[in-house]
Order: C-alpha cells, then structure tokens, then sequence
C-alpha cells in the first residue's frame, strides 16, 4: 500500500470527530403540569416546571402556540382553559409543545334569579314594587339609579314605591351559594303626579242666571293640608268686589272668607267652596263649604292667602298671596264663565294669566270635584348636538344624545322637520357641505321632545382675518405674552415655529404659556393650527385654552379649555405636523378674549416631549 495512504487513513481516525457539522444538539425536557389536566370544580392553581437546568418556560391560555409569555410563577386557572407550554434553553433544541386541557365545572349552587312585581313596563300611577327569590335565606340587594346592585347597596326590606321612571335592578346574595343573576325591570311613569309646594285655585264657576256659582281649591303637595284649627287659620280666601285699576290685596274693600274650623284637603284632592243657594247636583254633591265668597258676577278678583299669624286678617307685611283669579281692571272679566286649570299647571299664580286655564262653555258644572288636570305627561329631554352651529372649514363629525334612556332620536339634514319617519340616529353624521341639522327626540308613552337645529356652515376657502405663523422670530413683538410659571424653560422660537420642551434642562416639571393677544370674536369664529411631537415621552401635556379675563397673570385668570386634535406620538425624532381640526370659538362670539398654549412637562426623569406649533389661523377674529 503506497504511504499517501495510510497517512490519510490516519488523518480521518485523528480528526474525524471534530468536523462533523450535523451533530445532534441536546434537547430540553418537555414541561411538566401539575396539577394534571382534567376536570375540576374548583379553581386550580398550576405550577410548570422541567428537568433542564436554566431551561425557561413559555405558556399561553388561549390555545395558542407559546413563546412570548414567560412562566415565573403559578398560573390560576378558574375557567375551562387550554393551556400550553414548550421550554427553551440557548445552545439545546427547544422542547416538544405540551397541552393540557382544565375543565372547571363549578359545583356550588346558584342563588335564584330575583323576581321584580310588577312586570315592567308603562304605567299611569305610582307602583308599589316587591322583590322576591326562591332561596330561601338569601339577602336582596337593589338600585334604582341603572347602577348595577351589589352587597353594598339598598338592602330590600319591603316593598318601595315608584313615582316617576325609573331602572330596579336586583341581585340576590346568600353564603356558600353564587350570587344570582343581576335582574332589572324599567318602569315608565307616563302620569306623575305635580307636586308643588303649596294650594293653587283650579276651578271657577260664575253661571249665567242663579246662584251655580263655585270655587275649586287643588292640594298639589306629598301631604294632608289642615286649613282651620279652632281659631287658627292657616288659610284663607278672599273677595275683592267691583274691582278698578289700581286696586291692591290691602285695599279697604277687600273683604277676608275663612274655612270652617276642621276643613282640611288631602294630598291630590280638591276643596271645593260653593254657594249655598246652588241648586246643581254636581256643585251641591261635592261641595264642601258654603261661603258668600261665591256671590260674585264677573268682576270680583278673588285671592287664596297662606295665614302666616294664623288670625284670619289679611296683614300685607306678612301674610302671602298664593293665587289669584282675575284681572283687577274694572272689566266683566268672569262674566257667565266657567275656568278650568291646565294640566301643564303645577303651581299658584299671584298674576292672573287667562292662558292657565281652559275655558269652558258657560253652565258647564260637571267638572266641578275632581281637577282632572293633576297629572303630567313627562316629555323626552331635548336632544343636544356634540358641536355648536357655526362655520367651520373641514368636515364635521355630528354626534346627537338625549338625557332620557330609552328614548330614540331622528333627524333630517335637509331643513324639514324630524319625526318617527325620519332617519333614525345610530352614528355619528359627518357634515361635509353647509348643512341645517334638525332632530328630535321619542319615547313610547312620553311626550316627544321639542325640535332642536344646528346650521353648520362648511366653508373650505374661508378667508382667516387672524394669523400667527409663527415663522418669525419674537412673538413678542406682536403682542405674544411668554412666560414660565414652574422652571425657567419657556416657548421659543426654532426654525419657523414655535417650541418648547425641556429636554436634558433638569427641569422636567417645566410650565410655560404663550398667550395670544387680545382678540375680539365674531359670529361663527373658528381656530385652527398645526402641532408636532418629538421624543414623546408620557405625562407631558399640551393644552390649548380659552379666556376672558386674562391681564397679563395667568394665574389669575379664568381659563376654559379646548378640544383639538393633537399630533401624533414620536418616540423618537421629530414626527409630522398634523391639524388641529377646527376648534369652535363659537361660544365667545362678541367678546374679547386670548388663546393661551400650556405646556406642562412630565416630571419623569429629566424627560420630556417637545412640541411645535405653527400656522394659527382664525375665522372671524380681529386683534
């Protein structure tokens, strides 16, 4: 055998060894579990773990596949979760992905759902309202505010009653059980009664021909009103005969009537004073006290008086004209009439108005009894728009919301008037063009709102009659006030806009205002400007306000903030100027005020973001 050879026979048994490129790597030990998956009734708490030393473990709980959540400490389980992990260790292959399935069946028993009675639903009346559940030891708890119920809220303890609309929502609570369900049942109260502070007139009868003459007083408040007590008068009524122009409560002739010692009126009812030659079943069967007060014809004013010294004589100083029914000028005023009170009344009127009342056809004496015009129908709150009428140069996002939950809205953009066959609002409008916005707001068993308009003028070319730049240096010098309430750093000038930030200062709670000149606003004024954020860091602030009473402090100054849009985040460098959008100054139309830029730095760590503004443009301002 020749000796190149075996010299190559001996370099592959020397060497050989160390050139072999595919060895196979060592592979880490596949996670652990424990506890094992299965099914459980409890929460489990699930530790991982494996035989490689210096191994990490990676884990997900949504059946995806891990590698970003690192395993540190035991993982609580309280759910059917799929949970799955592979474990990894520099220079070895990673482990084999391991799943384990948890199934939590939770064993304990649930509280019954409560039981709200009545049903839900659109009622004329107050509504007494019961709860109960079926577990028996288990506490209810309730809110009547849309919150939701909780061990700490109103405890029931036995029915409550509902006078206006209002959310019950229930939750039934008892140890060693789960809590039930959170129940909730919405009631419409379409006919709350008025209730007001104190008597008001609310009929009157003067007939034509005889003596079918009455007076009907309503008891509008939550109690009993006692009138008489023995000699204590709490009210009374009284006549002013043959009246002129001029004549007051304190003139001579005006004569006192006193109720009966033991007249009272109940809470929602009426007291009805009648004249005592009346031959009328309707005025004799609900009349409760005969009185000369009633011999008028047409042009006596008559008055109802809280007795404030209880002595049945009416003293200007103290006592108090509560209503009145006529007009004190000398007419016929009442002449052959019978009045009725509104619905829409709810109190007294020390002047008299014919527009309070209806008037009926004369001899009219069946309503005499019963002020059937107690209770009011509730209407929709009216709908308000997110941005005030006025002129803007861009497109405008329009949202519209009413206070009243429940209630639906409809708008149109055309001019015409909304109703329930209008476009129903469900998302915000964007106004593009000049546009007249009119919506209006409904709810089943409620009155609906009133119309409400918004003209929003889109003008793309609108001419702006104030510009700062800010491309040249001293804003000072056109009347730019620049100061530092907190450090020393301030807004400057730096290639052609405005800056401020307090970068490597040492002052990273850094405050400073630019303050605008005096600025007189007129009809649909409307600002825009340019921002731009550099190494954005959190906490730092820009703001952009408003005020009228600035001279010269700003920190005695009234300031009202706007909203704008601000530029976007850069975390590093310089990003992009961006609009503001158009800032309404709508709301300061013939006034002078000053627009203000307050930066406020982060107070993290001698790091803070740079802003720049430029390009401020308003509508309809004049310096």
């Amino acid at each position: 055998m020749k000796k190149w050879v075996y010299a190559l026979m001996l370099s592959l048994l020397v060497f050989g060894g160390c050139i072999n490129e595919n060895a196979t790597k060592d592979k880490v030990s596949n996670p652990k579990v424990s506890p094992s998956a299965g099914t459980y009734t409890s929460t489990q708490t699930v530790t991982l773990l494996t035989d490689t030393d210096g191994a990490t473990i990676y884990y997900t709980l949504d059946g995806t596949k891990p590698g970003t959540i690192k395993y540190t400490a035991p993982i609580s389980i309280s759910t059917t979760t799929t949970l799955m992990a592979v474990a990894k260790k520099d220079g070895m292959d990673d482990s084999d992905v391991i799943t384990a399935k948890y199934v939590i069946q939770n064993s304990v028993e649930k509280v019954a759902a409560p039981v709200i009675t009545p049903a839900a639903g659109t009622y004329t009346t107050t509504q007494a309202i019961t709860i109960t559940t079926a577990t028996t030891g288990a506490s209810i708890y309730y809110t009547t505010d849309g919150t939701t119920p909780s061990v700490a809220s109103t405890k029931y303890t036995a029915a409550f009653n509902i006078t206006k609309t209002t959310t019950v929502k229930a939750i039934a609570i008892k140890d060693g059980m789960d809590n039930s369900d959170v129940v909730t049942a919405d009631y419409i109260i379409t006919a709350e009664v008025a209730k007001t502070a104190d008597l008001f007139f609310s009929e009157y009868v003067e007939c034509a021909g005889g003596n079918n003459k009455a007076l009907e007083v309503y008891n509008p408040t939550d109690s009993d009103i006692v009138l008489r007590t023995g000699d204590t008068n709490n009210y009374f009524m009284m006549k002013l005969g043959n009246t002129t122009a001029g004549d007051t409560w304190a003139s001579s002739n005006a004569k006192p009537f006193l109720f009966a010692d033991g007249n009272s009126i109940k809470s929602g009812e009426v007291f009805v004073v009648y004249n005592a030659g009346a031959d009328d079943l309707n005025i004799t069967s609900t009349g409760d006290l005969a009185s000369t007060i009633t011999y008028y014809n047409g042009n006596d004013d008559l008055a109802l008086v809280k007795d404030v010294n209880h002595n049945g004589t009416y003293e200007a100083d103290t006592d108090k004209v509560i209503d009145v029914i006529g007009k004190m000028d000398g007419t016929d005023w009442g002449k052959d009439t019978t009045l009725e009170r509104k619905a829409t009344v709810t109190t007294g009127n020390t002047t008299f108005n014919l527009d309070e009342w209806n008037v009926l056809p004369t001899n009219t004496f069946d309503h005499i009894g019963a002020f059937t015009g107690r209770t009011v129908v509730l209407p929709v709150i009216n709908p308000e728009f997110s941005l005030a009428s006025g002129t803007y140069t861009t497109t405008q996002a329009i949202t519209i919301t009413t206070a009243t939950t429940g209630a639906s809205i409809y708008y149109t953009i055309d001019g015409t008037t909304p109703s329930a066959i209008s476009t129903k609002y469900t998302a915000a409008l964007n106004i593009s063009t000049t546009t007249t916005v009119k919506a209006i707001g409904i709810k089943d068993g409620l009155v609906s709102s009133s119309v409400v308009t918004a003209v929003y003028v889109i003008d793309t070319n609108a001419t702006p009659t104030y510009e700062e730049s800010f491309a040249v240096d001293k804003f000072e010098d056109r009347g730019w006030a620049i100061t530092a309430e907190a450090g020393t750093k301030k807004w400057y000038y730096s290639s052609g806009v405005a800056k401020m930030g307090a970068y490597k200062s040492g002052e990273d709670s850094n405050i400073s205002w630019m303050v605008s000149p005096k600025l007189s606003i007129g009809d649909s004024s409307v600002m825009t400007f340019e921002s731009a954020q550099g190494y954005s860091k959190d906490g730092t602030e820009l703001k952009v306000l408003v005020s009228e009473d600035y001279s010269g402090d700003t920190a005695t100054a009234t300031w009202t903030e706007l909203t704008f849009v601000l530029a976007d985040e850069s975390a590093s460098g310089y990003g992009d100027f961006k609009s503001s959008g158009d800032v309404s100054l709508a709301d300061y139309k013939d006034k002078n005020i000053v627009v203000a830029f307050k930066y406020i730095g982060s107070g993290n760590n001698n790091q803070t973001t740079t802003y720049e503004i430029k390009n401020l443009k308003i509508v309809n301002a004049t310096k």
